[in-house]
C-alpha cells in the first residue's frame, strides 16, 4: 500500500501541503544502505520509492517535516501497519487492490499512515 502511495503521487500531495520528506544525514545514510541492499538482491530496476519502502522494512524510519508547524513527524513500518488497519482505510486499500486508485488515493493513504487520519482534503 505504501509503495503504491509513494509511486502514485502521495509524496507530491504531502509536499503541496507543506509536509516534506527530510533528507538529513541519517536519511542519506539509510538511503545508501537500503539502495545497496536492494541492488544486491533485486533482479529489476530499482526506483526511489523501492528504496524508501526498503528503509521502512529494514526497521528504520522516514522523517517528514511539517513546514507550517515546524514539526517533525516520524514514519515507520509499525506505525503504518497500525494506522492502515483502521476501518476507514478499507475503501482506500480496496481501491489499490482493484487498481482503481489515483493520486488522491495515494495522498489519502500516506496521510492515514502518517497521522492516523486524513487531514488534508
Amino acid at each position: 500500500m505504501v509503495h503504491c502511495a509513494l509511486c502514485n503521487g502521495g509524496l507530491r500531495g504531502l509536499s503541496e501541503c507543506g509536509i516534506i520528506l527530510q533528507r538529513s544525514d541519517k536519511f542519506l545514510e539509510d538511503y545508501r544502505a537500503a539502495k545497496t541492499e536492494l541492488h544486491l538482491t533485486a533482479k529489476k530496476v530499482i526506483c526511489y520509492e523501492d528504496v524508501l519502502v526498503h528503509i521502512l522494512t529494514r526497521g528504520d524510519s522516514l522523517l517528514f517535516l511539517n513546514q507550517e508547524e515546524d514539526r517533525e513527524i516520524s514514519f515507520n513500518l509499525e506505525q503504518v501497519t497500525y494506522n492502515l488497519q483502521e476501518e476507514r482505510c478499507v475503501p482506500l486499500i480496496q481501491a489499490v487492490i482493484s487498481e482503481k486508485d489515483d493520486a488522491y488515493t495515494a495522498f489519502a493513504i500516506l496521510q492515514h499512515a502518517l497521522f492516523g487520519e486524513e487531514i488534508y482534503g
